[in-house]
């Protein structure tokens, strides 16, 4: 496929411009690729603990943000703030632009941490250039691409260390397989540009690997998850922000 004047530039993009197709990849190949890419580029050394840590996203966002609060409860080393907005995406900038607001909050904030939460609302058709996408078509993947490598590197540009937190396991099928395709793009570009991505994709999951409302601990079962089978409850916006505490722990050593 020829790479237009208006085609979308990065790293992932050239990659999915050469043949690259948006489907569950052959891991190995994947990880092939990126070492290459990673190979070159400059990254710097872990940095002392952080201290401000923003949550940006749509509604998981905002459920993760309460959970790192309950988490952290009156801890003083920690300032968590939140730039969350729920329904929204990369797919309906006419709505709310992430592109854009991405670079102004992190300016703003100023954060040692940024945690991004996405996606979550993108199965959907968008209006690009004055014609509707379908979704998942190719012309779909390639502007969706380009959306999610300018957040990326808008963040990038201003904060430290940035987590991109994957999509979870939902009650519906249909759902978490477009999820799954989501999560396997967020995974690429995040180890492409330098972001950590947190995966919770087995973390919610019941004993036949599927979506389960449920955890067990200690012979007992706490509800994690909302009736709607997407979104979590008090209890599993903790357990989330538990997973995300400890990514951030093992790649810059959070202060306990």
């Amino acid at each position: 496929m020829a790479q237009s004047s208006a085609a979308p530039q990065g790293y992932g993009i050239a990659l999915y411009l050469r043949g690259r197709r948006l489907r569950l990849l052959d891991l190995g190949i994947a990880a092939a690729i990126v070492f290459v890419i990673l190979s070159s580029l400059a990254i710097g050394p872990a940095t002392a603990g952080p201290k401000r840590v923003a949550v940006y996203g749509d509604s998981l966002a905002t459920g993760l943000f309460f959970g790192m609060q309950d988490l952290f409860g009156s801890q003083n080393s920690y300032n968590v703030t939140r730039r969350s907005k729920g329904g929204t995406g990369l797919v309906r900038d006419d709505q709310y632009d992430w592109v854009r607001q991405a670079e102004g909050f992190v300016h703003k904030d100023r954060p040692d941490v940024v945690v991004v939460s996405l996606g979550g609302n993108d199965r959907q058709d968008f209006t690009f250039k004055a014609h509707r996408v379908e979704r998942f078509t190719e012309e779909w993947w390639i502007e969706y691409i380009r959306r999610a490598e300018q957040v990326m590197m808008a963040l990038k540009r201003s904060a430290p260390k940035v987590y991109w937190l994957g999509i979870p396991v939902v009650r519906s099928n249909r759902m978490t397989k477009d999820y799954a395709r989501l999560n396997v793009l967020f995974r690429e570009l995040a180890q492409i540009h330098g972001i950590v991505y947190v995966d919770i994709w087995n973390k919610f999951r019941g004993p036949d690997q599927r979506f389960s409302p449920f955890e067990t601990i200690s012979g007992k079962k706490k509800r994690v998850r909302n009736r709607d089978g997407i979104h979590f409850t008090k209890y599993g916006n903790r357990r989330l922000a538990q997973i995300v505490t400890g990514a951030m722990r093992q790649q810059v050593a959070l202060a306990q």
